[in-house]
């Protein structure tokens, strides 16, 4: 018994099966023809055997049903083979398309490693060197990612797997089996990364010559060398790059903590001179009471002593309120879309808890008043509209400049930026 061979992708003769059919059927027919003369002379040689009377009409017998049987049978099974037979031609002939391919692919990547690798220490290189702009389009052809040999080795071994059974199926004039849609649909998938990759490396030569053709004449420095020192620059600039990030993060850094440590003094020194002041009122208070000489001078003067605690305290807050008081008015412009002049009143402050208008002069419109309430924590504002959850309005106050800038937190961008006004 001999052993199947493999499939090789050289050129195959296409038709050879249905070579062998037809010489089958000739066969066949040669045969039938010899048994109808031998036949005649064995009838008696009649020279018209159309001149006789018709035979008789058979008679319908189980046997005669049985025969019908099988030759329907054998021609739907004759049916299904040329059909089988020619689904394999038709898988054959994807495949011999398909070594095709893949021979112009190999060809194609030759003809790229005669000129792709050898331009970099080469003449030709020397002069894609001389021009920077050159050198950094020859460097994106010559890195580009391009599907090599072990590619076409791997869609090679995959095709050879799948054509095996298909070439053994056509050699057998007897096997009627039908090659499934799998290899087809794989061969035309292979096909088409075959022609891309084929593509691909003629693209890169022909990029390649018509960069030669615009470049000046050659100098000392070959491609290879040019390329090297220009991606040393690149990485020296990123690293430049993310050095000055860092220096500059590590600056802003810096100098928030200072600033932070700044406010922290100088609450503590807030905090110490009311510690100091509630102490001086209380022994006030305390000297009063002992040098009351009624119950009612007492009273009167624990009373006068209370109103004098809470002025200071009210004189202490406003001090800690700063610029940022009940009834401050600010002006100034208000951008959105084009610049118009805007108008912010501090309506009331209650510690850190505030209410404000903001009123808008807007040419054409009239503008509108709209209220704010939030919260203010050292220079910094932050506050919503009525009925709103989310933070509208963000502002900074500069208490040297005596000015607010902020924005407003809606479509369109809104920014603004004011100054306390003071009346005449």
């Amino acid at each position: 018994m001999s052993t199947p061979t493999r499939p090789t992708f050289q050129p195959q003769r296409r038709g050879g099966g249905f070579s062998r059919f037809l010489r089958h059927l000739q066969t066949v027919a040669l045969i039938g023809t010899t048994l109808v003369i031998a036949y005649w002379f064995w009838s008696g040689g009649k020279p018209n055997p159309f001149g006789q009377a018709p035979p008789p009409t058979p008679t319908f017998t189980p046997e005669s049903a049985q025969n019908v049987e099988l030759a329907t049978v054998a021609s739907v099974q004759r049916q299904q083979l040329i059909a089988a037979k020619l689904k394999q031609r038709q898988v054959i002939a994807a495949f011999d398309e398909l070594a095709r391919d893949l021979r112009e692919w190999e060809k194609e990547i030759a003809a790229w490693q005669r000129v792709g690798p050898t331009i970099l220490s080469g003449e030709d290189g020397k002069k894609l060197a001389a021009d920077e702009v050159l050198v950094r389009q020859a460097r994106t052809i010559l890195k580009g990612e391009r599907p090599g040999a072990e590619a076409i080795t791997a869609a090679k071994k995959q095709a050879e797997e799948l054509i095996f059974p298909i070439r053994e199926s056509l050699s057998n004039a007897e096997d009627a089996s039908s090659p499934s849609d799998f290899a087809t649909t794989t061969f035309r998938e292979l096909q088409s990364q075959a022609r891309n990759a084929r593509e691909q490396y003629r693209q890169a030569r022909e990029g390649l010559s018509v960069l030669l053709a615009q470049a000046p004449a050659a100098g000392q420095v070959t491609l290879g060398q040019a390329i090297a020192s220009l991606d040393r620059e690149e990485i020296r600039k990123r690293f430049a790059t993310i050095e000055a990030a860092e220096s500059k993060a590590r600056e802003d850094g810096v100098k928030l903590v200072a600033e932070e440590k700044a406010k922290l003094i100088q609450t503590e020194k807030d905090a110490e001179a009311q510690k100091l002041r509630d102490e001086t009122a209380k022994k006030k208070q305390a000297s009063d009471m002992a040098a009351a000489k009624s119950v009612e001078e007492m009273e009167y003067k624990q009373k006068e002593a209370a109103q004098e605690i809470d002025r200071l305290r009210d004189v202490a807050e406003l001090k800690r309120q700063g610029l940022l008081i009940t009834g401050s008015v600010w002006k100034g412009s208000l951008y959105q879309n084009s610049d118009y002049e805007c108008t912010l009143t501090i309506a009331s402050r209650v510690k850190d808890d505030v209410q404000v208008t903001l009123k808008r002069n807007k040419p054409g419109d009239g503008g509108g008043t709209y209220s704010y309430s939030g919260k203010i924590k050292g220079n910094t504002i932050r506050l919503s509209e009525q009925g709103s959850t989310e933070v509208d309005l963000e502002a900074t106050l500069n208490p040297s400049a005596q000015a607010i800038t902020g924005k407003i937190n809606k479509l369109p961008p809104t920014t603004f930026s004011l100054r306390l006004h003071k009346d005449e």
